[in-house]
């Protein structure tokens, strides 16, 4: 059975302690954390490591064994495919005195093509433009950067699980040239491009986080230079870059852990040598958005902590440097209201107008946007403020000059790109007057898909999510996840209607199994922000009508993340706080007859730091296992597991060996046996396989081929993607096991749905997606192999027949 997930916090009005993801991200993680087998609160496929046995290098003629598994498409309801195209914002450049301003962006169309979509303004509106990538497969990201003799737009491209960059360059901004980049860069792609006079300079990164320059010079050929290899043992993530002559700045992390504090990393010779990279910030809480040059030095953007804020709240934020290297704080003024209490605010990406910096800066309480600009004296001032374009909480943008100003003039008219949750907005602003230009008002988030449950009338159903907004306040939002179910009829899902129909009225529904009887437990909020509500009900087979479930709201907000039968008793799992500006506790319920309810008694966590349960399972001896997570009084979590003692006090167990290091416990699952956990570990995908003494051990890496050699740091081409792989959870299915996962290695990037006669070895299969980072639901449905793709624009299914015989059909291991 694949396990329901729980996709991101259901309101922003509930003003908890900031959690090791921003909002943004959570809204975003909340497409793909719905999709991973056997994952609670696990995001889609990454390139980190998972578990499980060894997995074959493939067997003799894999290709043509993998070409003969048939995934036949299947019919998804309307409500899960893309009403409109939406945009996706790669980045403004400003008009100059005889070159039009630009806008690069990625287009999704409604029946999930992708493609590189830049416009030019023409002085009255934003007029298509075709600048040709010249690279195989579609674009799945851009960034652009230019100035009055150059424009550059980079990125990336993905077709049949091969990743490719691209970069094209213009003098004109009419006619462009894609740049020859060489073979050696295959699997990277472009995450940042700058410009100085007529040179263009592009930073490329892979998987792996090995990096590269890319140098176009105005008369010359792409000069790619490999930015040493990341030290053994340490992780790095390169994200910024600005140049100024021949001095090149780069912003990112780069530690032991991956919560490590920003960096500026700094060649004086073009990307040729490095220094050593220095701190922009010294805590690891901060982040940077952006840097770029200004004259005398740099400017880097972000966030960084309130300073004496016992709740770690972090705030727009902004560093000087004269040479790239050393770092000053520069005094970002927060206007009242724009960051409620226990959220934090972002400044944006940077962009330069002569001697002036624009940022726009997020909140993740409030839906408004709000410019900000730095004088030359280094000045910051936070300009007008709209909630007109963005349609959420905590996202970003850009802001430009219609025109670079002249002389020491500041700029009078600027555009304004948003990000928001359903596209790209784009505003003109002239003398504090919004005017929006592009509005996603015709885009509704698809539905996608949240997890697929066997049991129950139908005997097989997956439920559907689908992302909502409402305003709350004078400046905020709420969202929440409106649930649907569908199941298998013939050749398409469709949809069913609620059975309880009470449910149908409820923000959030779970629904558990046990056989023929079922327990619906469903969140509903109240009009007092302050206060949601748990109903449930109860039967015993299909042929018996509803009982009212009793025994929540002992509680002002209780929630109930999922309920199942586990061992002898029916269990759910969920959290209390008291509304907004509470810190969430975890919660259990327990019920012999799923109708009368008891809430649990045991250790959940201390008061001053939070908890979470994401899932519970059955042990090895049939025990009910819980997992999640506690916070420390540093807001720090740590994986902890919950068992019950003799005399049914829950007691929690946390991992061991992880002092200092976030880490949260997503999903259990006893297979063959063994009990598996998958979770996160400094912010990687981890699985554990917990032994007989009762302590998790991490898993190999299934994908590692132990004879790769290691990067090597003073090698001058870029180092290649190291081949790796990842599984979720196993799950038995008719002839054997199923997982869902990823694959990076040269021949394929992307999704796969792995399979496994034994459990032990692993042979893939790749995913016809749409794109390399959707997330997947694999489930046995009466011999068959139904696989769910979700992703932020579209939902899509497939079945593969008769799993077994596929099982078995794969050829052996050489």
């Amino acid at each position: 059975m694949a396990a329901p997930t729980t996709a991101g916090p259901r309101s922003v009005t509930r003003r908890g302690r900031r959690t090791a993801w921003p909002i943004a991200v959570l809204m975003i993680l909340a497409v793909s954390l719905a999709a991973c087998t056997g994952s609670a609160d696990g995001p889609g496929p990454s390139s980190s490591p998972g578990e499980s046995g060894p997995v074959s290098a493939g067997p003799p003629n894999p290709d043509e064994w993998r070409s003969q598994v048939s995934f036949e498409p299947l019919d998804v309801p309307g409500e899960m495919v893309a009403t409109a195209d939406r945009l996706d914002l790669g980045g403004l450049v400003a008009g100059t005195a005889e070159r039009p301003a630009l806008l690069a962006a990625i287009r999704t169309t409604a029946q999930g093509r992708r493609d590189l979509d830049v416009s030019v303004w023409d002085g009255t509106a934003w007029q298509p433009a075709d600048v040709g990538t010249d690279v195989p497969g579609e674009p799945q990201d851009a960034v652009i950067a230019g100035n009055e003799a150059v424009a550059a737009i980079g990125g990336s491209t993905w077709e049949s699980g091969t990743v490719w960059p691209f970069l094209v360059t213009s003098t004109d901004r009419a006619t462009w040239t894609a740049a020859q980049l060489p073979s050696s860069l295959s699997g990277f792609t472009i995450v940042a491009v700058a410009v100085d006079g007529g040179r263009v300079v592009a930073l490329a990164q892979n998987a792996a986080h090995n990096a590269a320059t890319v140098v176009i010079d105005p008369t010359g050929e792409p000069v790619v230079t490999a930015v040493p290899a990341v030290p053994q043992g340490q992780y790095r993530d390169l994200a910024s870059l600005a140049v100024a002559g021949d001095t090149v700045v780069l912003t990112g992390t780069q530690d032991a852990s991956r919560s490590s504090a920003p960096k500026s990393f700094v060649s004086s010779d073009g990307g040729r040598t490095w220094a050593e990279p220095t701190a922009i910030s010294a805590s690891a809480e901060a982040t940077v958005s952006g840097v770029v040059a200004v004259p005398g030095g740099f400017v880097a953007t972000g966030r960084d902590l309130v300073p004496d804020n016992q709740e770690r709240e972090s705030r727009a934020s902004a560093w000087f440097s004269a040479d790239g290297g050393a770092w000053q704080a520069e005094s970002v003024p927060e206007p009242k209201g724009f960051r409620w209490d226990g959220y934090d605010s972002t400044l944006g990406v940077p962009r330069t107008a002569g001697g002036y910096v624009l940022a726009i800066a997020s909140s993740t309480s409030n839906r408004s946007a709000r410019p900000y600009q730095r004088q030359p004296t280094g000045e910051w001032i936070a300009l007008t403020e709209t909630n007109q374009v963005a349609d959420g909480v905590g996202f970003g943008g850009q802001v430009v000059p219609v025109h670079l100003p002249t002389g020491t003039d500041a700029p009078a008219r600027t555009f304004v790109a948003i990000e928001g949750a359903h596209g790209l907005s784009v505003a003109d602003i002239r003398s504090g007057q919004w005017s929006n230009l592009i509005a996603p008002g015709s885009y509704i988030d698809p539905y996608f898909f949240y997890s697929a449950q066997s049991g129950g009338t139908p005997g097989w159903r997956a439920v559907i999510r689908q992302r909502n907004f409402a305003r709350f306040g004078d400046t905020g939002f709420r969202w929440w996840y409106e649930p649907a179910e569908v199941t298998l009829t013939a050749d398409a899902l469709t949809a069913l209607d609620w059975d309880p129909p009470a449910a149908a009225g409820a923000d959030d529904v779970r629904r558990g199994t046990d056989g023929s009887a079922e327990v619906v437990l469903a969140t509903r909020f109240t009009d007092d922000p302050e206060r949601w509500v748990v109903d449930g009900w109860s039967r015993a087979s299909a042929d018996q009508p509803w009982q009212a479930a009793s025994g929540f709201g002992a509680e002002q907000a209780e929630t109930v993340d999922g309920v199942g039968y586990v061992g002898s008793a029916w269990v759910a799992w969920g959290r209390h706080g008291t509304g907004v500006g509470s810190t969430d506790h975890a919660m259990l319920w327990y019920s012999t007859d799923g109708v009368n309810w008891s809430r649990a008694d045991g250790d959940f966590g201390p008061q001053d730091g939070g908890s979470q349960i994401s899932h519970v399972c059955a042990g090895p001896n049939g025990e009910a296992v819980a997992v999640g997570s506690i916070n420390g009084s540093d807001q720090v979590g740590t994986a902890t597991r919950w068992a019950a003692d003799p005399s049914g006090r829950w007691q929690p167990i946390p991992l061991a060996d992880t002092p200092g290091t976030a880490s949260r416990f997503a999903y259990c699952a006893t297979v063959d046996g063994r009990l598996w956990i998958r979770g996160f570990l400094d912010g990687a995908d981890r699985r554990w396989q917990v032994g007989t003494d009762g302590v998790p051990a991490p898993a190999a890496d299934p994908g590692a081929d132990s004879a790769q050699p290691s990067a090597d740091p003073t090698a001058s081409s870029p180092q290649p993607n190291p081949a790796s792989s990842e599984l979720s959870v196993p799950q038995p299915v008719s002839g054997g096991f199923v997982a869902t996962g990823r694959l990076d290695r040269p021949a394929y990037t992307g999704p796969v749905i792995w399979l496994s006669a034994d459990g032990e070895n692993w042979t893939w299969v790749p995913v016809a997606a749409d794109r390399p980072d959707v997330g997947l639901l694999a489930d046995d449905v009466d011999g068959d192999l139904v696989v769910l793709s979700s992703s932020p624009t579209a939902s899509r299914a497939w079945r593969i027949r008769d799993i077994a015989t596929v099982i078995a059909s794969i050829p052996p291991t050489s």
